[in-house]
């Protein structure tokens, strides 16, 4: 990604003194982006609000004066949290100071002592790049390539992290289990490609039924897997009817000419009766094994 001529670069300086601000800023100032927009805190605590409301592409962090908060920032992995690319800062010329900024997160270190325009430009180039790629990189190892949905291990660890969230505000959570009935007959009678296409379709479907904000993910083969927020519009039953008519809606397209038939099982998570992540899965995974076999057997 070459940010050096094609748009405004939006910095973030953190730094309590006034005077090493305004000498970052002026370099930035002398770099040879086409345009900048410069953004000063004094710490780090504000530093996050400001990320959190305004697009910025680089924080420069002061980690030379505990004022600013940068250093425990670092240690205590605050900066790892930020979806942005840190440059640490120091006049000290100081390799431990130096190891623990990288370690904690930043994407370079810098001695502010006698720094040059050239240096600084090159030094959030790169940080900017690295950091989109290693976005890029952990984006590829958490979805599924065919589908564009979440992967196993992507689920795995965000329906953890969202049945922490729900034990914390006592909200109900929604496991659906789901399987794609005729996708090996698809596969044996009109090859490979044909299979594919249905697994995308039926990511497209799942896109369409549920929220944003709600976890989809393709579990591996046929098996997709979503966890959902309970609400008063948003209960079990009102999410399967909603999926079954999108299912109905595709089936009924003469283009679509095998269809999509898929069972589904579903499992409630509640804080106030807690179960693991592998019990909701087999409990939804039961219920979706029975609803298959009762499929089954009104087609023999």
């Amino acid at each position: 990604m070459d940010m050096e001529y094609h748009r405004e670069l939006q910095a973030l300086i953190i730094d309590p003194s006034e005077e090493n601000a305004s000498r970052t800023a002026a370099l930035i100032k002398k770099a040879r982006f086409f345009s900048s927009t410069i953004i000063i805190v004094d710490n780090f605590a504000r530093a996050m609000e400001v990320v959190q409301s305004k697009s910025i592409d680089v924080l420069l962090l002061d980690i030379e004066t505990e004022k600013s908060g940068g250093r425990s920032a670092l240690s205590n992995g605050a900066v790892r949290l930020l979806d942005v690319p840190v440059i640490a800062m120091s006049r000290t010329d100081d390799e431990q100071l130096a190891l623990e900024a990288v370690f904690g997160g930043a994407q370079d270190y810098l001695v502010t002592e006698n720094l040059e325009p050239s240096t600084l430009d090159r030094a959030i180039r790169y940080a900017v790049e690295r950091h989109y790629m290693l976005r890029e990189l952990r984006e590829l190892s958490l979805l599924d390539s065919l589908t564009g949905l979440y992967n196993r291990r992507a689920f795995y660890a965000f329906a953890t992290q969202q049945m922490k969230l729900a034990d914390r505000t006592g909200s109900r959570l929604l496991l659906f289990f789901a399987d794609l009935d005729n996708l090996k007959w698809v596969n044996d009678n009109r090859g490979h490609l044909a299979g594919d296409r249905a697994l995308s379709d039926a990511a497209d479907i799942f896109r369409a039924t549920f929220r944003d904000s709600d976890l989809i993910s393709r579990l591996g083969g046929d098996e997709f897997a979503i966890m959902a927020l309970e609400m008063n519009d948003a209960n079990a039953d009102v999410l399967l009817e909603r999926l079954r008519i999108r299912i109905e809606a595709y089936n009924l397209n003469p283009k679509n000419i095998d269809g999509i038939s898929m069972s589904v099982g579903v499992s409630l998570y509640d804080p106030k009766n807690p179960s693991t992540l592998e019990e909701l899965l087999e409990r939804a995974d039961r219920l979706m094994y029975r609803e298959k076999k009762q499929k089954q057997k009104r087609q023999q």
